[in-house]
């Protein structure tokens, strides 16, 4: 299982670094609102960064949640006959 977080800044959606300090991010996002405005660096998935100027009016939300890989029952591979084939005839 993995954690993954998504942060929404306004009406864009961005995938937050899986190591990143989701509470600096936090405290710098609120610390920029009491401030009036400033820009925050955001770290992003693969090593990117974004700067956003981030004001009072401006809707910033984290969502995190839990990714679980799925694997195959191996009896996935058989063929799974459907209802509907024993009215093929019709």
């Amino acid at each position: 299982m993995a954690r993954q977080r998504i942060i929404t800044i306004g009406r864009g959606t961005y995938l937050l670094d899986p190591v990143a300090d989701v509470r600096s991010l936090k405290d710098a996002v609120e610390r920029a609102v009491q401030d009036g405005g400033a820009f925050v660096s955001i770290p992003l998935a693969l090593g990117a960064a974004l700067d956003v100027l981030i004001t009072p009016g401006l809707l910033v939300s984290i969502e995190s949640s839990t990714t679980v890989e799925l694997r195959p029952y191996p009896e996935a591979n058989q063929r799974v006959s459907s209802a509907l084939e024993d009215f093929s005839e019709y």
